[in-house]
């Protein structure tokens, strides 16, 4: 019976010891992979062989030019940019939700890339260009593109779908008619 009880007791420190091992290998392996701290970072960068790429593919680029070229006909400054990062554009209102529900919020978008955006003289948004392309993959991308939609539809901002074969002729009219809105949206706001 005495040897039962120091038996089980053993191989009950064995368990707790190996559980306790693991989860502090574990832990070690998680602090030396996460994303979040700088130094890791810095490591990743170090560890692979980084080289500049052409941010936009042909097609796009074709809508690109397009768009830049028609935009000086407005008068105005508008500036195109490209592939721009949602969180740089859409922020969640702090008079609204917890901060845990906006920091989920932004978390489901404030990555996600949109191909162009156009900005007003003011610096401020006035309209997301979405180029789908031949090579995209609609299946893919069917629940990304729902969601940066519902993002910009909440934070007020247009957005204009390009498709592969679209004549420019009827893009530039339908951009055209999104910023003249845009822009009597803010004149009679002030």
């Amino acid at each position: 019976m005495v040897e039962l009880l120091i038996g089980s007791a053993l191989g009950a420190m064995v368990a707790y010891t190996s559980l306790r091992l693991s989860t502090v290998l574990r832990l070690q392996r998680y602090r030396r992979y996460d994303v979040s701290n700088t130094d890791n970072q810095l490591r990743f960068i170090e560890e692979a062989k980084l080289r500049p790429a052409i941010p936009i593919n042909k097609e796009a680029f074709k809508v690109f030019r397009t768009i830049e070229t028609e935009l000086p006909n407005r008068g105005t400054r508008y500036r195109l940019l490209a592939e721009v990062s949602m969180g740089a554009f859409i922020k969640t209102s702090e008079h609204h939700g917890t901060a845990a529900q906006r920091k989920r919020a932004y978390s489901t978008f404030g990555s996600k890339r949109v191909d162009f955006l156009i900005i007003d003289p003011y610096g401020r948004p006035a309209l997301v260009v979405e180029y789908h392309g031949s090579g995209h993959d609609r299946a893919k991308s069917v629940a990304r593109d729902t969601v940066k939609k519902r993002a910009l539809q909440k934070a007020g901002v247009e957005l204009l779908e390009v498709y592969a074969h679209t004549d420019p002729y009827h893009y530039v009219q339908v951009l055209t008619h999104l910023l003249d809105r845009h822009e009597s949206r803010h004149q009679r706001a002030h």
